[in-house]
């Protein structure tokens, strides 16, 4: 659903879930998945309710992610 590229790596929300993949554009391979569905609000229902963008701002060095209709924006440092 949204795509960002950090660091070498293309970062990217599956659109219908709340899991983020770590995908190697060279090869395609998804390198790493997160799962945030532990995230406050991420857990209701119907569809239209889950995980809908990925930012990430070079300043802070963080993702910046939300859903549709989630009353908040969660700042996600990785290391």
């Amino acid at each position: 659903n949204e795509l960002e590229y950090v660091n070498g790596m293309v970062w990217a929300n599956i659109y219908t879930t709340n899991d983020i993949v770590q995908i190697d554009p060279a090869t395609g391979a998804i390198k790493g998945k997160m799962n945030f569905s532990s995230l406050p609000g991420a857990d209701v229902t119907p569809r239209s309710e889950v995980m809908n963008g990925i930012a990430y701002d070079s300043t802070s060095k963080s993702f910046l992610v939300t859903g549709k209709r989630w009353a908040k924006i969660y700042e996600l440092k990785l290391n």
